[in-house]
C-alpha cells in the first residue's frame, strides 16, 4: 500500500468494527474500509465520510445475504417465513454486520411490517 500510495501507512488494529470507529472519531484511523452498518456508524459517531463504493464489473452495486432454514424445514420461500412468524425463532447474526443483522432485520421485518400495514389501510 504504502509503494503505491507513496506515502507512509501505518495499521491499527481493533478487535472489532466498534474499535475501528473509536480509532477514527479519537484521530489515530484516517481511512478504513466498512460495510455498510459500520459504515453509518462511522458517519454517526466519528465524523466520517463515504467517498468511494465497491461496485460489480458491470457497474451495478449488488449486495448479497441468504436466508438459510434446515434442509427438512417447510419454510420455503418468504411468505411461508411471514405466516408462521409468530412460531419461529429468528437466529440474528452480529449486530455489527450488514448482512447479518441490518439486511434482514430491515427487508424481512421492518419492510414487511410496513407493507401490510399499508395494505392494510388502503385494502
Amino acid at each position: 500500500m504504502e509503494k503505491s500510495l507513496g506515502v507512509k501507512v501505518n495499521a491499527f488494529f481493533a478487535p472489532d468494527y466498534a474499535g475501528i470507529i473509536q480509532g477514527m472519531r479519537f484521530n489515530k484511523v484516517d481511512i478504513a474500509w466498512y460495510g455498510n452498518l459500520s459504515a453509518m456508524e462511522a458517519v454517526d459517531r466519528a465524523n466520517g465520510q463515504v467517498f468511494a463504493q465497491t461496485v460489480a464489473a458491470d457497474g451495478s452495486p449488488g449486495y448479497w445475504s441468504v436466508l438459510i432454514v434446515n434442509k427438512d424445514s417447510p419454510i420455503n420461500n418468504l411468505n411461508d417465513l411471514l405466516a408462521k412468524r409468530k412460531e419461529l425463532t429468528f437466529g440474528n447474526g452480529d449486530p455489527n454486520s450488514t448482512s447479518g443483522f441490518l439486511v434482514p432485520g430491515y427487508y424481512v421485518f421492518a419492510k414487511n411490517k410496513r407493507l401490510r400495514q399499508r395494505l392494510q389501510t388502503h385494502g
